[in-house]
């Protein structure tokens, strides 16, 4: 059985009383039956993920954690590219600035490097995820950017190694990035990026599962990142 779940008529489903139970039931309810979490949207090849992220503002934003959450579960693929825009649920957010969730996608293993550039197409990922969030100045989604594994190294080819250290202010966003690209990562910081890159998009079940003090799974998790934070004074990584 393959046929598309249309989330936005789901997600509509938020702004109606006593229907709580129906929201959550239908969907699942086609899942289990059969419907494809992936089957792509005909006109656009948009997934229900990526249109659960274009309808976050009709709803809570425990409705998006909620279809995510069912979406994942029935082999959602984060990473799904969109045939009309190039774009991923994590550019998707970005371009929408939902930044909530850009904070649940990559917590819960989105690629950060992963942006359709194919010139043919007419596409919001002319910048990628790094590019959009250094334009928004949205300082907490650059971290978690880089802390989930953006390859900076190869792509940002505008942050020059510099001449002269003392001229660069680590408290400037385009500081900060230099400093990070050019200066090794703490053990601490190497060794959680390397367990996201080895899990993948499994980095929340294998946390969840793991024997693990709750402030250890936080941080694997990216918790100590706030996305809403926009200045070097608000950041709490380590």
């Amino acid at each position: 059985m393959s046929f598309y779940i249309d989330t936005r008529k789901w997600l509509h489903f938020c702004s109606e009383p006593d229907v709580t139970l129906t929201r959550e039931m239908i969907p699942e309810m086609l899942l289990k039956h059969g419907a494809s979490a992936n089957f792509s949207n005909g006109v656009t090849g948009s997934t229900p993920l990526h249109e659960a992220i274009e309808n976050i503002r009709e709803c809570d934003h425990s409705i998006l954690e909620a279809m995510f959450e069912l979406l994942v579960r029935h082999g959602a693929n984060m990473d799904a590219v969109t045939w009309s825009s190039g774009d991923t649920p994590l550019n998707k957010a970005l371009v929408l600035m939902g930044y909530p969730a850009v904070a649940l996608l990559l917590r819960q293993g989105a690629d950060p490097n992963k942006c359709d550039k194919r010139p043919h197409l007419l596409s919001s990922c002319v910048f990628d995820n790094m590019g959009l969030a250094r334009r928004r100045r949205k300082l907490g989604v650059i971290q978690m950017l880089v802390y989930a594994g953006y390859d900076l190294q190869h792509k940002t080819p505008d942050l020059l190694y510099p001449e002269d250290w003392s001229q660069v202010d680590p408290g400037s966003i385009r500081g900060w990035l230099t400093t990070v690209k050019y200066n090794p990562m703490s053990l601490l910081q190497l060794t959680r990026l390397r367990l996201r890159k080895y899990f993948g998009v499994n980095i929340g079940a294998f946390v969840h599962n793991a024997p693990l003090p709750s402030s250890v799974k936080k941080y694997l998790m990216l918790q100590d990142i706030d996305v809403n934070c926009d200045e070097p004074s608000c950041s709490n990584t380590s």
